[in-house]
């Protein structure tokens, strides 16, 4: 069968382009290589509490994106309380000083280049500002639950657990094909800014698209007794050698449970030593109490670990790719959700301009 596009991952930016590449007329086939959809923003199941955020997450500070979501998915935003922010040397700060913390820190480690970039590139994604950071109010569970929605509805094809392995190129058409040896044909690819591509055969040559690198995020939920907590919304703690990120999710809890939900990263040096354990477990609460996040005395009820993989290829490498395929390999850039979301608002706006996604909620 021939489709117009292959969406390869299914990140929220990647399912947004396949609903409405589909709006707009084109047949589309997602292939992802989990079992599961949602890319880092995934939901999984904490015993009998249903679709829970699998990481910590934090939506950029970005009007306009905000309003794009409330106006055309009906997501209901909500100011964080209270309001994210950073443990630094102990010191705790305002979420929006992290950019000027990453920077300093790494003028002092004399990495000045890469500081400067990371710095323009982190201020220019929060251009659009808000005063405050917001948060759907069901969390991203919601807008994960509906783009699953709309997926199935528009009778989107979906094709898990495999990942392309080739990509010939030939008088304009692509054949992909994936680790099973099935075959797609497509008119377009489209990936996330570091999916894999596997080979690529174009011109009578060849051009190989791995990664360079990968970080694994290594979470755990941990289900504390009672209201056994500090208020907090979302925190990440700079240069701590146990945990990376906090957040609360005890409102994704079932009605009716009296104990509280949190999601922890943890550092690889910690789950390198440790692995997946009690003693990791315990060590973690420690380091909450240790940081008053939690009541001295609070109990783990449950807890459940949970892997992630992010994969990394540099820029450049993107832009050779780019240069020498041609416009029949997109990229879209997924590093962060709400700027990802924000660089393609107008072009998503057109192709839906007879208001179809409004029209299912």
């Amino acid at each position: 069968m021939q489709y117009d596009s292959l969406i390869i991952g299914s990140s929220p930016l990647m399912l947004l382009e396949a609903i409405y590449l589909t709006i707009s007329g084109k047949k589309v086939i997602i292939v992802e290589k989990n079992n599961y959809l949602g890319g880092a923003w995934y939901l999984l199941n904490f015993f009998e509490h249903k679709s829970i955020e699998s990481g910590c997450h934090i939506w950029y500070r970005d009007k306009k994106v905000y309003n794009f979501l409330k106006n055309e998915f009906r997501i209901n935003m909500e100011s964080c309380y209270p309001q994210p922010i950073i443990i630094f040397n102990n010191v705790r700060l305002p979420y929006k000083w992290k950019p000027l913390i990453h920077f300093f820190s790494m003028i002092k480690s004399f990495k000045r280049k890469r500081s400067i970039i990371n710095f323009i590139r982190t201020a220019k994604q929060e251009s659009s500002i808000v005063s405050q950071y917001f948060y759907p109010k069901s969390g991203s569970v919601e807008l994960m639950k509906k783009l699953f929605f709309l997926v199935e509805k528009m009778n989107i094809k979906v094709i898990r657990n495999q990942a392309t392995k080739k990509i010939v190129l030939n008088e304009g058409a692509l054949t992909a094909t994936l680790n099973n040896n099935k075959k797609i044909h497509c008119l377009e690819v489209v990936a996330g800014s570091h999916s894999e591509l596997g080979e690529v055969y174009y011109d009578g040559k060849i051009e190989h698209i791995k990664n360079n690198f990968e970080n694994s995020n290594h979470t755990i939920h941990i289900l504390i007794k009672g209201h056994s907590k500090k208020s907090f919304s979302y925190i990440h703690l700079i240069g701590n050698d146990k945990l990376i990120r906090v957040s609360d999710l005890t409102f994704q809890l079932n009605k009716g449970c009296k104990d509280s939900l949190f999601c922890i990263q943890i550092t690889d040096d910690l789950f390198k030593e440790k692995g997946n354990t009690a003693d990791t477990v315990a060590i973690a609460l420690d380091e909450l109490k240790r940081q008053n996040l939690v009541i001295k005395n609070a109990e783990v009820v449950k807890y459940k670990f949970s892997n992630y993989t992010c994969q990394y290829r540099n820029f450049e490498q993107t832009k050779n790719i780019k240069y020498k395929i041609g416009s029949h390999v997109r990229f879209l850039n997924t590093i962060n959700l709400i700027y990802s979301f924000g660089r393609h608002i107008k072009r998503w706006k057109v192709l839906d301009k007879n208001r179809v996604i409004k029209s299912y909620f």
